[in-house]
């Protein structure tokens, strides 16, 4: 259960909403889909995946397909791509 919903009961425990609470019960579900949505991006470092949420996720896949885009080349950014970045210079 997400969380109990009573319009006529008020209560004052965590994840009890009552009527005038409906947008905070929205906001409560809408974080915790948020949460488990996965991101459209994956990053690794010596092969340990590093986590990365949806948003950050969307960030990047968003800029490096937009960049992408502008190459001339044989391939399709929407059915995904691999990219491998070696360690920059003074890093």
């Amino acid at each position: 259960m997400v969380a109990f919903y009573d319009r006529d009961n008020p209560c004052e425990k965590e994840r009890h909403f009552c009527a005038g609470q409906e947008k905070e019960l929205a906001r409560l579900v809408l974080a915790m889909v948020r949460k488990a949505e996965a991101s459209p991006a994956e990053i690794y470092s010596r092969e340990r995946r590093i986590p990365v949420k949806a948003f950050v996720g969307e960030f990047i896949a968003g800029a490096l397909s937009g960049m992408l885009r502008s190459l001339k080349g044989d391939f399709d950014p929407e059915e995904g791509i691999s990219v491998h970045i070696r360690s920059l210079p003074g890093e």
